[in-house]
């Protein structure tokens, strides 16, 4: 087996309920991103020391605690109504995609029903390995912004955690055929 180095711009998909089926699965397509991340937090978990020896004699296991980040690129008017659904509605000229803010969230009530099953398609899935996120929770990251510039592009900076499922699951990073929901 050899490991090429590749480049995995990505589709996201929200909802996808039957992976046997064509993209977008019977989910909703949300846009293109040329990179994601999907970070690990937990980290290693307590250390346990042996009074008599000064040393650690164990160590117990971390939480599973994972987030996922992407600039989704341009405005996408499904990326809007499933990510910033709080905000969300369609123009009364248009019919396109507004947010505005403060949505309909109130702060210290519980979030998760917003929460989404994401699935991360690489364009190359047969040598690229896809992610399924069981649950999703999206928000804005405190250091997000939609700038308007010459430089760079408009987009939506997506970030969130990633929840156990109702399988007990968190996320699966694997080939496409072998994803199962």
């Amino acid at each position: 087996m050899s490991s090429r180095i590749l480049r995995a711009p990505a589709r996201l998909i929200v909802n996808p309920n039957n992976l046997a089926a064509d993209a977008p699965f019977g989910g909703v397509f949300v846009g293109r991103s040329r990179e994601v991340a999907l970070v690990e937090q937990g980290g290693p978990g307590r250390r346990i020391e042996s009074e008599l020896l000064g040393e650690a004699t164990d160590i117990l296991e971390g939480p599973n605690v994972a987030s996922f980040g992407c600039f989704l690129r341009g405005w996408n008017d499904d990326a809007v109504e499933q990510f910033l659904a709080d905000g969300y509605a369609e123009g009364s000229a248009t019919g396109r995609a507004t947010y505005t803010s403060p949505g309909n969230r109130i702060p210290g009530q519980t979030a998760t029903d917003r929460a989404v099953v994401l699935l991360v398609l690489p364009d190359n899935h047969d040598d690229a390995p896809a992610l399924l996120i069981h649950r999703f929770l999206p928000f804005w990251d405190e250091e997000s912004q939609v700038a308007y510039s010459r430089q760079a592009e408009l987009g939506i900076p997506l970030a969130g955690e990633c929840l156990r499922g109702s399988n007990g699951r968190i996320y699966d990073l694997a080939r496409l055929p072998d994803l199962s929901l």
